[in-house]
């Protein structure tokens, strides 16, 4: 897989309709960061069972974002998931082909103040499977 796919690849407007209507989301051709807008740290153990349902792998990338996203929602380890977390960890390392943007994309940080509050945690999925990569 070669470092373009790691920083272009885009999600699909059909998949993000197709779950959006599925899961009662907000969706418009015009929204650019579908998974900003959507993302629900209370709908995580939703979007989690939705995941296992699917088969195409542009609406598992489509979903894990918005799942990723969610997860960047709660901004503290005070009231972060993590039992929800281990589920969707050990999704990511098992399906990282299909992931590997969104580990890659929440994982790295320019420096200190430009991060996420989830890179810690993608950041150790991120050193485990980057080897298939290089």
């Amino acid at each position: 897989m070669s470092k373009d796919f790691l920083e272009y690849y885009r999600a699909s407007s059909r998949a993000e309709k197709k779950l959006s209507d599925s899961l009662g989301l907000i969706w418009d051709k015009s929204i650019q960061d579908w998974d900003l807008v959507n993302s629900n740290q209370n709908r995580i153990d939703d979007f989690l069972r939705a995941y296992q349902e699917l088969d195409d792998d542009d609406e598992k990338f489509v979903l894990m974002q918005l799942i990723v996203a969610s997860f960047d929602d709660f901004q503290s380890e005070e009231n972060f998931d993590f039992k929800l977390w281990n589920e969707c960890s050990i999704v990511l390392e098992k399906e990282h082909s299909t992931h590997i943007h969104t580990i890659s994309y929440w994982s790295l940080k320019e420096n200190e103040s430009d991060h996420f509050f989830l890179s810690p945690f993608m950041e150790v999925i991120f050193r485990k499977v980057i080897y298939h990569y290089q």
